[in-house]
């Protein structure tokens, strides 16, 4: 019997004493017994399940925080070898090797804005309320070759594999 229909039972025992219905007490009482019984064992068994089930939930986190620790180690150790790779390409002179898994090529970053002193920066570059730089703007008007106090442009490069 599941809890819910345990519980209608009682429900349905208890309405009927109320309504005054001529009731053998001594079969009441056993069923009764019998239905409390079952309720408590149900109700602890439902517990345990319950409690089952968070020690379950609490070692999948765990289990995240230590996967999400490896990747970010990972990325760390991807982001060190291209470095390493730039700097060897660089010393080297070449832009592009041929390897047996693909091309290794030192290509140009996209072009962004360095910014050396932001109190000499013009105040139409700044956001309001908040004083934010519009760096969008910024790397607009220095491509275009205007001249900005405060900023200059940064050219970097980086590895792709093909």
């Amino acid at each position: 019997m599941k809890l819910y229909e345990m519980t209608g039972a009682f429900n349905e025992i208890f309405a009927m004493m109320e309504d005054g219905e001529e009731l053998n007490y001594s079969t009441l009482e056993d069923t009764l017994q019998a239905l409390e019984g079952a309720i408590e064992e149900k109700v602890g068994n439902i517990a345990k399940m319950i409690k089952s089930l968070e020690v379950q939930a609490e070692g999948f986190d765990k289990e995240a925080k230590r996967l999400t620790d490896k990747k970010r180690t990972i990325e760390n150790k991807i982001k060190w070898l291209k470095e390493y790779l730039l700097q060897a390409m660089e010393a080297t002179a070449k832009d592009k090797i041929l390897t047996d898994i693909g091309t290794v090529r030192r290509q140009k970053s996209p072009a962004g804005v360095s910014v050396t002193d932001p109190d000499e920066i013009p105040q139409n570059y700044w956001f309001t309320p908040e004083p934010e730089l519009d760096k969008k703007l910024i790397l607009a008007d220095l491509k275009s070759g205007v001249n900005i106090p405060g900023v200059q442009l940064r050219q970097g490069y980086h590895i792709r594999i093909q």
